[in-house]
């Protein structure tokens, strides 16, 4: 179930578009805006997992060009199953935002996915909280401070 202009991949296909020309634009996006994603994965892992099902892409734009891009994943839990944004970038989100999450969020209900989640700055979390999400929890992170030395031990990093 998609909203007007915005698509997601599902088997292989957006719309008629074929899978090799749907990764370009894909591939293009992700290096152009690469803060998040490609800090934990290579841009050649992205897509793999994109090819074996483990990430979803929503896109929305024109006709002409894609403008924003969101990777999801699927969380299964015991009492409820979440839609997690992994990834998002692009431009013009007040535009296509929207749309985007709007059509991602039928999706959810039509394929019983109770709720939506995701991680994001602290300038991407006030535009979401625009579109209804709230912030549960905060999130901390704490980057380690050791490093493995060249004889197998640890030391602190200067």
């Amino acid at each position: 179930m998609q909203a007007p202009g915005t698509s997601s991949v599902r088997a292989g296909k957006i719309e008629g578009v074929s899978l090799s020309v749907m990764f370009d634009a894909i591939r293009g996006m992700v290096e152009d805006h690469p803060r998040g994603i490609l800090d934990f994965a290579t841009i050649d892992e992205v897509m793999e997992s994109i090819a074996n099902g483990g990430l979803q892409v929503w896109g929305a734009g024109n006709a002409v060009e894609l403008k924003l891009l969101a990777l999801t994943t699927i969380s299964m839990f015991k009492k409820k199953s979440a839609l997690f944004i992994t990834w998002i970038g692009g431009a013009e989100f007040d535009t296509y935002g929207p749309p985007l999450l709007d059509a991602a969020e039928k999706w959810c209900a039509f394929s019983g996915v109770h709720e939506i989640q995701a991680s994001a700055t602290r300038g991407w979390g006030r535009r979401l909280e625009q579109l209804g999400f709230v912030s549960p929890r905060i999130e901390l992170i704490k980057a380690v401070s050791y490093v493995k030395t060249d004889n197998g031990q640890l030391a602190r990093k200067n």
